[in-house]
């Protein structure tokens, strides 16, 4: 459908900006997505009947890297349809723990302030609610070897005590993954 088509990071919008010595990047169509993704929300909360489950999934996959805002929406998709269509999720699982690792593994700077370093923790407990989520729908072989069984494993893992923590959080109590 044309509205998960305006999911996708348009790389012609993404410019790059030199602020003296740093250079950074500026991407014209983030505010678009944004509004695609709110749009593929409501989409799913009012008319889930129309959707289809592997272009919804296609969509999850793609904004899972993306922008804070657009990763809440995702974990809200999540949340509402894993159980609509938990073999298309399936099905993509080792997909979804690629973009979860790329999330989790992101560093921000040395010098980062502290708002970076809070919304890169944001994102890796939104991450870790939407891997939880997804683990009630993976089979016994996707949790045994694999992407999403180590990142599984490394959530799983008490010697990283802020993920271990949410991770538990989320799977002892489903509300609260939301």
């Amino acid at each position: 459908p044309a509205l998960f088509q305006q999911t996708v990071i348009d790389e012609s919008v993404v410019r790059e900006i030199s602020m003296g010595p740093f250079k950074r990047k500026i991407d014209d169509g983030l505010e678009m997505r944004k509004v695609a993704y709110m749009c593929v929300h409501l989409l799913v909360r009012h008319m889930l009947s129309v959707v289809d489950g592997a272009a919804l999934v296609d969509c999850v996959v793609r904004g899972l890297p993306d922008d804070p805002e657009v990763r809440v929406n995702v974990q809200h998709i999540v949340m509402e349809t894993v159980s609509t269509f938990p073999s298309d999720y399936a099905a993509r699982l080792e997909d979804i723990g690629k973009s979860i690792k790329e999330v989790r593994e992101f560093k921000v700077h040395k010098s980062a302030v502290k708002q970076e370093v809070d919304k890169k923790e944001d994102a890796v407990k939104v991450a870790v609610s939407i891997a939880a989520k997804l683990q009630s729908i993976a089979t016994p072989e996707q949790l045994k070897s694999g992407m999403f069984a180590t990142m599984i494993a490394d959530m799983n893992n008490p010697s990283n005590e802020s993920l271990y923590q949410h991770y538990k959080i989320c799977t002892e109590s489903p509300s609260a993954a939301k």
